[in-house]
């Protein structure tokens, strides 16, 4: 056994624990996981096992704000296990949304909350932007026609990401960058407010001055490794439990079908990029934390 010695947080660790891929045991899970994080000053990609250990690690995050500095927390979603053909729509606006928060993430640092599953499926990045801002001429018709162009699938009603509708002199669309649909209202030509809404009661959520819609098609498939930040620590959170999901994920969506051009990437390839950087492995069962190097 390694050396043994009581740590509050991921901040307290020294380079040697970090690059030695040491495990760490908490006295109990939940809150713990984002409470060890408070305070820590490099980008950390931190992988659990499922979507559940995601959410519920994002939920205690948030609540724990007020309490300590735990750092911007963001999360990486997991591509839908169906067929390209089914719904093309739908499959390229969750690779945009995927690159989307990649490229934050990478630019503004942070938590970024990730599964197995949600690192190995294929992700796009670019394409060409258009800006809307209240009181510009936009132009109501200039925008609809631009949204058609640029993969936005038309419906009549917006709920999902990647689709828009016209009533009147409303717009509403689903920018897969965004955490809401947004509704644009044209007065003529011209923008005269913007709001999120929620998708589900259709009520105003905040609003908006300006915003930067990202076209859905344009885009190119990109690799996972080239939004790995410089100074990027990796945190895996039950590491038995996620050679497990991986393999689920692999099983699951062998056979379904891809966008042409679209592969996803096999889970130790992913631990081999992974192992380039300062690592620890997270566990719970013991009484105190315990730190063994190796």
């Amino acid at each position: 056994m390694g050396e043994t010695r009581v740590c509050g947080r991921l901040a307290e660790l020294d380079t040697p624990f970090w690059r030695g891929n040491a495990s760490l045991h908490l006295p109990s899970a939940g809150a713990a996981r984002p409470w060890i994080c408070r305070g820590f000053e490099h980008p950390i990609l931190v992988i659990l096992p499922n979507t559940r250990f995601v959410r519920d690690f994002a939920a205690d995050a948030g609540a724990m704000n007020q309490y300590a500095e735990i750092p911007s927390v963001s999360e990486l979603s997991e591509m839908p296990i169906t067929p390209f053909s089914a719904d093309t729509h739908a499959y390229e606006a969750a690779k945009a949304s995927r690159g989307e928060a990649l490229g934050r993430w990478n630019d503004t640092g942070g938590i970024l909350l990730a599964t197995p599953g949600s690192l190995m499926g294929p992700l796009s990045t670019g394409g060409d932007r258009v800006t809307l801002a209240v009181g510009a001429a936009a132009g109501r018709s200039v925008l609809l026609e631009w949204m058609s162009f640029h993969g936005y699938e038309k419906t009549d009603i917006v709920w999902t990401p990647g689709q828009f509708t016209c009533r009147g002199g409303i717009v509403d669309f689903f920018d897969p960058s965004y955490p809401w649909p947004i509704r644009v209202e044209f007065f003529d030509d011209d923008i005269e407010s913007m709001r999120y809404f929620a998708g589900d009661t259709q009520r105003s959520v905040a609003g908006l001055t300006r915003v930067e819609v990202m076209a859905i098609s344009s885009r190119r498939t990109s690799k996972l490794t080239d939004f790995f930040p410089p100074a990027m620590h990796v945190m895996y959170v039950e590491p038995a439990d996620l050679d497990n999901a991986a393999d689920s994920y692999a099983w699951m969506s062998s056979g379904i079908e891809t966008a042409p051009g679209d592969v996803r990437a096999e889970w130790l390839d992913i631990e081999h990029a992974l192992g380039l950087f300062p690592r620890v492995r997270l566990t719970v069962g013991v009484e105190r934390t315990e730190i063994k190097s190796g």
